[in-house]
């Protein structure tokens, strides 16, 4: 009870501190941030790990980007992803452009370093947006991070869902929301498919044996 009340309050204080950065930042990736953080704050880590990998395979975001970094820096710009043509431009602004002070940014607290990484995973979430045309909501994130999916299986993911524009159908399957039939089979088919292809060593049974353990889990 203890751990789970530690991350709330976590939660809380990084959620205020996103919140305060709005100017900054702007309202669309706050509030992706905020989401983030409140569905998926105990699996951020993992998250970040996924959405960089994502970044870097799109070619918007270099091995030697850090989303805690990007984060910050968005949070001391004077401009906002709305200033720019592209999430790409906005990046290599924050890259190339804002100077900050490391030795303040490695003695934040636990709490702004959680601000910073959501931040980064907003800001790369949109970038996927751009270049996929597929949103990925935190609600996905949070499954994604829940589960350990591979960068791999979310691209793939993702591409199998740009009719959809979005992949919200993965994470309403997972935590058994309600959908009507037809889509429920086709959501359950598209994530065999995509865990076939990055599992080809496993059979039918054992993939769906994979997925309802996901399942299970995500509905505790």
């Amino acid at each position: 009870m203890g751990f789970w009340s530690g991350l709330c309050d976590m939660v809380s204080s990084a959620c205020r501190f996103v919140s305060n950065a709005i100017g900054a930042i702007g309202r669309g990736i706050a509030s992706l941030a905020t989401g983030i953080l409140e569905v998926g704050g105990g699996f951020l880590g993992g998250i970040g790990i996924i959405a960089k990998a994502i970044g870097i395979g799109l070619g918007f975001l270099k091995p030697k980007d850090n989303l805690n970094e990007l984060g910050y820096k968005a949070m001391m710009s004077e401009k906002s992803c709305e200033d720019f043509d592209s999430t790409e431009a906005y990046i290599n602004h924050l890259r190339e452009d804002v100077r900050i002070d490391q030795q303040k940014l490695k003695n934040q607290s636990k709490e702004e370093k959680m601000a910073n990484k959501a931040v980064g995973v907003a800001i790369t979430t949109r970038g996927i947006k751009e270049k996929t045309g597929v949103d990925v909501s935190p609600e996905v994130w949070a499954e994604a991070g829940r589960h350990s999916f591979s960068p791999d299986l979310m691209l793939d993911l993702i591409q199998l869902s740009k009719e959809e524009n979005n992949l919200s159908d993965i994470s309403d399957y997972l935590k058994n929301k309600p959908m009507d039939i037809e889509e429920k089979l086709a959501t359950g088919e598209k994530l065999r498919t995509a865990m076939a292809k990055q599992k080809p060593d496993l059979n039918v049974g054992e993939i769906d044996a994979q997925v309802q353990d996901m399942c299970a889990a995500s509905r505790k």
